[in-house]
């Protein structure tokens, strides 16, 4: 026995056996024409998805994909901030917009970071030494400052030494006693003053009170946890582009008006019979279509029935003899499994997933094409058969695995 050849060329027609056709074999016999015809047909679309598919192989998805060598694309104005690809021409213009002619030793953030001493909490170290430090105007110095001692008779702003003073002493130790001068004074103990206007800014001196009461109006009645710039801070997860942070991440969110979702977005199964605005996966689609067939055949006025389970070939056409004597009014399929699949018994059947035969080039499902009084003509797609999982996923089957069960009524 040998198989027929076959040639990669589409068949217009393909011949049908008639009653009165001798049985003739071999590779041009009649016999063999209409399955040498189909495997032309065959053989040529084989070659055609090939070449689709190799096509397809070296282009990108729309969704998530993987680029590899050097992509390029158009360069984003300066200050574009949507979801457009970035080139590196965009991000070199951003960051030569974010140095903007800084010297050469400080144009990036290591040398900034140096220039701070590595310090991240180099704006509170800073503080610190000023607090450490006499301001210009009226200093509160202590311990043993000195300065160099002036002329004597000097009559100016400059510091006083101890021996400037020993010098005069004689002359105002009677003033001195007891009195602190009226320019750069030492206190010492408790001193006391009057308290200025909440709000005042100018040089008189700031009393404990002055100082509460700015703290205070600061503060504003803010809660305990949220009261200081450190819990503040950590409240923002000390984040110094906490604004940014958080507009990057609502980008990275669907709105609530008609989002455009990515993927395969999922939702909650709705309860059986549902009829409102939420959201149907295909588990519940599945459901609905399940139940509106049962109730169809159970409301058909069903004479005659006929059943067959039967193998099949993608892209291949069934001819099911069923014998009623009249065209069926429905024609129904099942998946049958033959192994172990999606979880599957042997034995056990399943409804057929999304079927579209309509492009035989790029189609999937099972077809009942032509119905007569004696016989059902039965279409496979090009691709295949698709099976309902038992989380709702649709996936595909082969031939290996399944069979298709047809189901006649008359």
């Amino acid at each position: 026995m040998s198989n027929l050849n076959e040639t990669p060329i589409w068949e217009e027609g393909i011949y049908q056996i008639e009653l009165t056709d001798p049985v003739v074999g071999g590779a041009d016999g009649l016999s063999n024409r209409q399955g040498k015809q189909l495997g032309n047909r065959t053989s040529y679309l084989k070659q055609l998805v090939e070449a689709i598919l190799a096509a397809m192989d070296l282009k990108a998805p729309l969704a998530n994909p993987m680029l590899t060598g050097t992509p390029k694309g158009p360069t984003a104005p300066i200050g574009t901030s949507t979801t457009q690809l970035a080139t590196t021409a965009f991000v070199q213009a951003a960051v030569a917009a974010l140095v903007n002619a800084s010297p050469a030793t400080l144009d990036t953030l290591a040398e900034i970071a140096t220039a701070l001493g590595n310090d991240p909490n180099f704006a509170t170290t800073i503080t610190t030494l000023l607090g450490q430090k006499a301001p210009l105007a009226s200093p509160a110095l202590t311990g043993t400052p000195t300065a160099p001692t002036a002329v004597a008779g000097t009559s100016t702003t400059q510091l006083a030494t101890t021996a400037f003073v020993a010098a005069v002493q004689t002359l105002l130790t009677t003033l001195i006693n007891g009195r602190a001068p009226m320019a750069s004074p030492a206190f010492s103990g408790t001193p006391t003053a009057p308290t200025a206007a909440t709000g005042t800014s100018t040089t008189q001196l700031a009393t404990t009170a002055f100082v509460q009461a700015a703290i205070a109006a600061l503060v504003n009645a803010s809660p305990a946890t949220l009261d200081t710039l450190a819990e503040i801070a950590t409240a923002l997860g000390n984040d110094p582009n906490f604004a940014t942070t958080i507009t990057t991440l609502l980008g990275q969110k669907a709105p609530l008006a008609s989002p455009a979702l990515t993927g395969k977005p999922t939702a909650p199964t709705a309860a059986v019979g549902l009829s409102d605005g939420q959201l149907a996966n295909t588990n519940f689609v599945q459901i609905a279509v399940q139940n509106a067939v049962a109730a169809l055949i159970a409301a058909l006025p069903v004479a005659n029935y006929y059943e067959t389970t039967v193998s099949y070939t993608n892209g291949g056409t069934l001819t099911i003899t069923h014998g009623l004597g009249v065209a069926p009014k429905l024609v129904m399929f099942e998946l049958v499994a033959i192994a172990a699949v999606n979880g599957l018994a042997v034995g056990e059947s399943a409804e057929l997933g999304a079927q579209d035969c309509s492009n035989n080039l790029n189609s999937w499902g099972v077809e009942a094409r032509k119905k007569t009084s004696s016989t059902v003509t039965v279409v496979i797609g090009f691709n295949g058969l698709t099976m309902f999982a038992a989380n709702g996923a649709v996936s595909g089957v082969t031939s290996a695995q399944v069979q298709v069960k047809v189901k006649v009524f008359a």
